[in-house]
């Protein structure tokens, strides 16, 4: 299971890195920034989950859990057959939007974050 400190740590490493990058450079792109924010606010998640010492057997539970769920919203998913064309062909662009509407509408990004910070921290 990580721990606070190392997880510290990489936000030190990744915070040294851009200040080295910048001086050897001059100037970062903006993804690169948008990188690096995102995973120190990734692992600042993390640190937080981590103070409140969840055990190893709670974190466990709660991955079958979202799994359990995840699982029981993807079943639930409009079928194919609602979006097939006058021909009897699948309309993939009505699919995908749908699914992704779908999966919005049921808070599965959310799941899904929660489910890969548990596996990060575990």
């Amino acid at each position: 299971m990580k721990n606070v400190k190392d997880l510290q740590k990489e936000i030190d490493e990744i915070t040294a890195n851009k200040k080295r990058k910048e001086k050897e450079v001059g100037y970062l792109k903006p993804g690169v920034i948008k990188k690096m924010r995102a995973r120190k606010d990734y692992l600042a998640t993390c640190i937080a989950y981590l103070n409140t010492n969840p055990t190893q057997e709670f974190i466990q539970k709660e991955k079958e859990r979202l799994m359990k769920r995840n699982n029981l919203i993807m079943e639930d998913l409009p079928k194919e057959q609602k979006f097939t064309n006058k021909d009897g062909k699948l309309n993939l662009k009505a699919h995908k939007k749908a699914k992704r509407d779908y999966e919005k509408l049921m808070g599965l990004p959310h799941i899904r974050l929660q489910l890969r910070t548990l596996q990060f921290i575990s």
